[in-house]
């Protein structure tokens, strides 16, 4: 006689109703916070250095070459700018290479920059906006003329100061009080002419 062979397995639920709907949700929140971590805007310290890194690269190339600000400033302005930026010299240590324009943010920019008998580059920028569309900064200089807004990225130091309705910027490798020092000497106020 054969004896009947129980099945050990037997029949299991099915998972419904409330752990799927709670594993759905969890599922849909999880996603919307990958969006949002992903999905997030660039700030404007982070492209000004990434423009930094393409200067370095030969990615960022002169479009308008001159050595003289007085000249390179109003060629500059002519090419889709809203205003004339002021560019300043750092000779004799750097030497003015030339610049261009292009964009920061969806906002016309120019940028224009040096380069000393090592080879050490500093970029320059500028752009209509206001310090507050910045972000927090690293630190703020208080000392007169200009408050300047310190910035560190990496191997960088990005100083912003603001100038009536544009706000400039100074992108160097130099450690952080030179990088201030050439900050101040380009937001200067220009020398009165006799």
């Amino acid at each position: 006689m054969t004896v009947p062979r129980e099945d050990w397995s037997g029949p299991r639920p099915l998972a419904l109703g409330t752990p799927v709907a709670a594993l759905a949700v969890l599922a849909i929140v999880l996603a919307a916070v990958l969006v949002l971590a992903l999905w997030r805007e660039v700030d404007i310290p982070a492209l000004v250095a990434a423009h930094y890194v393409d200067l370095m690269a030969g990615a960022l190339p002169v479009q308008v070459e001159s050595s003289d600000a007085g000249d390179l400033a109003p060629a500059l302005a002519q090419r889709g700018l809203a205003f004339t930026p002021r560019i300043a010299s750092l000779e004799p240590e750097f030497t003015l290479l030339g610049g261009g324009t292009h964009s920061l943010s969806d906002r016309p920019a120019a940028f224009w920059y040096y380069r000393n008998p090592r080879s050490d580059m500093v970029l320059a920028e500028a752009f209509t906006a206001s310090l507050a569309d910045l972000g927090r900064p690293a630190e703020v200089r208080d000392e007169p003329p200009l408050r300047l807004h310190v910035f560190r990225k990496t191997t960088q130091t990005i100083v912003f100061w603001q100038e009536d309705g544009e706000v400039y910027a100074v992108t160097s490798t130099f450690p952080g009080e030179r990088a201030v020092a050439l900050a101040r000497r380009l937001a200067a106020p220009a020398e009165p002419q006799e």
